[in-house]
């Protein structure tokens, strides 16, 4: 079914229409609003990506201000996102929230609109006001002090909370939550999870409650999401709000997933053995993500400025070889991994710059049309196919391109690897579990842990060791139907010196502990290609939307 004739049909269908399975995703539209709002609708959208991993379930997606009476309660559950600060929600929804005898979540602003004695009813608390960022009370950072733990299933998951790097005044937090007090002891039985400041560490309020089919979450978790944020509690809080069981039985190893990155014809040849030969030692099956075009548009390394994979080293197509028969999948990624003969916005070099999205201008890539783009992967794959490899998934480089690219890619390719840049915004969006379809139609293998980067440079926000990432893996242990998916360059088998983890050139004992910490932690590597074969083509029913 399209979507325009999808929404539609909606607007005309009784009230009492709903698919089989269903759930219905509410957020603050503000229709009116002297400048368009599109932030509480990004955020459904999020929400929608996440229920991608329940490909069972139709999805409805609806303005609160549209809101009817009764509507919550044909549907399996029900989400309410309240983004927009004292929004005027309808009192039928009050109400039936009130009474539903389906599964409702309400996360966010507003929740001071129902009665005192309702907050009681539901989950024997009160309403204290929004909290607010303490200026005066510094962290040993420098950083102002929030709310900014979260206690979930006997593990601390945090909020990001740093200065700007291009403007040092400027503080980027989602630092607000409502504040909730316990009426009685008895409170305490329903809170989910707590909240604790990170400026007075016996200062802690619920953050999430729970109890008789209702939940209730201190914010709209999708604003600065990272790698060890609160969001990950909200997507694992999706299990019990849809009723709905982990994929993987709670006994089941986790499935982990190494990804050795950027692999193109120039790539140093001691480093991929390097690597490979640490990945069969450890017994682990692991992916290469290909680039089949390197390419120097502007002379950056001195060096020949284009390379296709059978233009390589000598020996680099006995490498692929070599890495088939030790369990190597291979991802399709990019063509060039750069644009042109530019900087977009780096250096013009293959594997440092974007391919598909204008970074330096913000926006879709000149001849960003669908005839081109085909052309383009259809070259990539045919260079990919000459060297001997059969891709198993895509992954676009760095991530982000346009909206009509991505769909592109959803229809080219049954599985996706990686994150996701999503429109209006952009704002970008990482997964604990694999999706099947995001709001572009990606089925999508997560990339939830990030890749080593010990250093600060022009490309990254914030630098990650190895002990940043074990603690990550071990984070997610307890979120259901969790992966733990990361990636590492070739070059992180250099020293230090030269932006590597090793102690001397070929030391691999850092990513031997990442390695270990990961199965000690339940987690079992996967062979790409043996689980994408096997993980099935299920593709979430097409949305259906109410416009404001």
């Amino acid at each position: 079914m399209k979507l325009a004739f999808a929404v539609l049909a909606l607007q005309f269908l009784p009230l009492s229409y709903a698919p089989a399975e269903c759930v219905q995703v509410y957020y603050d539209a503000v229709p009116g609003a002297a400048t368009p709002y599109t932030y509480g609708r990004v955020h459904a959208q999020h929400l929608q990506n996440l229920l991608g991993h329940f490909p069972d379930l139709s999805q409805i997606v609806i303005p609160i201000e549209r809101y009817e009476k009764g509507q919550l309660d044909r549907c399996r559950a029900s989400f309410y996102l309240g983004t927009y600060f004292d929004n005027a929600v309808p009192a039928a929804f009050l109400e039936d929230f009130a009474s539903a005898r389906r599964r409702v979540l309400w996360a966010g602003y507003n929740l001071w609109k129902l009665r005192p004695e309702t907050l009681e009813r539901l989950w024997e608390v009160r309403y204290a006001g929004l909290s607010k960022l303490d200026e005066a009370k510094r962290d040993e950072s420098g950083r102002p002090t929030f709310f900014r733990f979260y206690d979930y299933r006997g593990q601390t998951f945090e909020k990001y909370g740093d200065f700007d790097r291009k403007d040092p005044g400027r503080f980027n937090a989602a630092f607000e939550i409502v504040l909730l007090e316990p009426a009685s002891e008895k409170a305490r039985a329903n809170v989910v999870s707590w909240a604790r400041h990170n400026g007075d560490p016996e200062r802690r309020v619920p953050y999430v409650v729970a109890r008789g089919g209702r939940w209730f979450v201190g914010d709209s978790p999708f604003s600065f999401i990272h790698e060890s944020d609160r969001y990950l509690i909200f997507a694992d809080l999706l299990f019990d709000v849809l009723g709905e069981p982990p994929r993987r039985k709670p006994t089941a190893k986790k499935p982990a997933l190494f990804r050795i990155e950027d692999v193109s014809a120039t790539t140093p040849m001691w480093q991929l053995y390097g690597l490979v030969d640490l990945l069969e030692r450890e017994r682990v099956p692991f992916s290469v993500a290909m680039i089949p075009i390197w390419t120097d548009a502007l002379d950056v390394t001195k060096s020949r400025r284009r390379f296709a994979l059978a233009d390589g080293e000598p020996g680099f197509k006995d490498f692929l070889s070599y890495a088939a028969s030790r369990r190597a999948s291979f991802i399709f990624h990019g063509v060039t991994h750069q644009y042109g003969r530019r900087r977009n916005p780096f250096s013009g070099v293959s594997g440092d710059d974007f391919e598909f999205w204008d970074r330096a201008g913000n926006r879709p890539i000149r001849g960003d049309e669908p005839e081109r783009i085909e052309a383009r992967l259809s070259l990539g794959l045919e260079i990919l196919r000459g060297a001997g490899i059969r891709p198993v998934a895509w992954m676009c480089p760095h991530y982000q391109a346009s909206g009509s690219d991505y769909r592109l890619f959803a229809r080219r390719f049954k599985w996706n690897v990686g994150r996701v840049i999503y429109f209006p915004g952009p704002s970008g969006q990482f997964y604990p579990y694999e999706i099947f379809g995001d709001v572009y139609g990606q089925r999508l293998v997560p990339e939830n842990v990030g890749n080593v980067q010990p250093f600060m440079n022009e490309q990254v926000l914030h630098s990650v060791t190895i002990d940043d990432m074990i603690a990550i893996v071990r984070r997610n242990s307890v979120l259901r139907d969790a992966w733990a998916s990361f990636f590492v360059h070739p070059s992180m088998l250099e020293p230090a010196a030269k932006g590597g983890v090793a102690s001397v050139p070929g030391d691999t004992a850092p990513l031997e502990r990442l390695i270990a910490a990961a199965k000690q932690s339940g987690y079992e590597f996967v062979d790409l290609a043996s689980w994408t074969s096997h993980a099935g083509a299920a593709l979430r029913p097409e949305p259906v939307e109410v416009r404001p």
